[in-house]
């Protein structure tokens, strides 16, 4: 398999399975305690500065993440690093959020986005593709008519 198809398949992958993540989390959620449940969106309720901060790093983190999904299509010059950035800010998240509580079918698809996500990284950076990315521009990874501009 071509390293663009597969480029493209980790990318609709990692979409799928970001999506699935809360879907599975918002299906399963029933299934835990009662007293868990009221953790499992907690770290997301905007209350003070510290809900301010994660909410804000959370919505930066999405629209990172999804501007790089197309712009890794697209071969955009700079959504290698978007991407790599969107995990970072995603990773930072974490850190204020607090108490943290997943169903155990939420982690699955969480890691298996996690695995994903590390390989999309990992084809982007350390294959030959990385050249497509640092060049003048391609016909896009979706296989659409006509090339675009980097920017």
């Amino acid at each position: 398999m071509k390293l663009e198809r597969i480029m493209v398949t980790l990318v609709l992958l990692d979409v799928v399975l970001s999506m699935s993540t809360i879907g599975v989390e918002i299906g399963f959620s029933w299934l835990l305690p009662n007293d868990l449940q009221e953790y499992v969106w907690g770290g997301f309720s905007p209350d003070g500065m510290r809900g301010l901060a994660v909410a804000s790093t959370w919505a930066l983190s999405v629209l990172g993440t999804i501007t790089a999904w197309v712009g890794l299509c697209f071969y955009w010059r700079y959504a290698r690093e978007l991407y790599a950035v969107s995990w970072a800010l995603n990773l930072l998240v974490g850190l204020p959020a607090g108490v943290s509580v997943m169903t155990s079918a939420g982690a699955i698809v969480q890691t298996m986005s996690s695995i994903v996500g590390g390989m999309l990284l990992a084809v982007v950076y350390f294959t030959d593709l990385r050249t497509r990315f640092e060049s003048r521009p391609h016909a896009p990874a979706l296989g659409l008519v006509g090339t675009l501009t980097n920017g």
